[in-house]
């Protein structure tokens, strides 16, 4: 299974959806996870089509902000479990068999006073199945204070419960 997501943060101009296409010509993925596309759903459906992908579920963008898409290729099973405005959450093959995996697309709470949400998200997610599980998207969480380039950050952060670390901890723990 080869995965591509990529944060947008717009679609709707050409030049975005024809560098969005070099790269799926590079990569050929089977799957698109998308996020910040502010699209309506006939513009999204527009870029299906110019991506040659046959299926895509939409999530709507809340206001001026957000909106999601997971393309798929037609030759895959893809069983849709749970979408919002935050993730897809999808089986991929058939879902009572041994072969089947999960894929979750994540845009984390840009908010920072909200990204325990994303974490929480992530944790329930996990425990509804026990499948192989590819997690993609943009946490917006930072991995290292060393990787922040400009703006402000709290330091609180890195050592608190909305921190990366207590998730990779758990994820150590768990077989993902």
């Amino acid at each position: 299974m080869n995965c591509l997501s990529w944060n947008c943060r717009v679609l709707r101009n050409s030049r975005a959806v024809r560098r969005l296409k070099d790269l799926i010509r590079r990569e050929s993925p089977n799957f698109i996870f998308l996020m910040q596309i502010r699209l309506y759903p006939h513009e999204m459906e527009a870029v299906k089509v110019k991506l040659n992908f046959s299926n895509c579920l939409y999530v709507n963008p809340v206001g001026r902000a957000g909106g999601l898409a997971m393309l798929c290729k037609d030759e895959l099973n893809a069983i849709v479990k749970s979408y919002f405005c935050n993730h897809i959450d999808m089986i991929i093959g058939d879902e009572g068999s041994m072969d089947s995996s999960r894929l979750t697309g994540i845009y984390g709470q840009p908010e920072t006073h909200r990204r325990g949400e994303t974490w929480t998200l992530i944790c329930m997610l996990h425990e509804q199945m026990n499948k192989q599980w590819v997690c993609l998207g943009d946490f917006n969480e930072i991995l290292q204070l060393t990787k922040k380039m400009l703006g402000w950050y709290e330091g609180w952060m890195t050592d608190g419960p909305l921190s990366v670390r207590p998730i990779g901890e758990w994820a150590d723990g768990h077989d993902m």
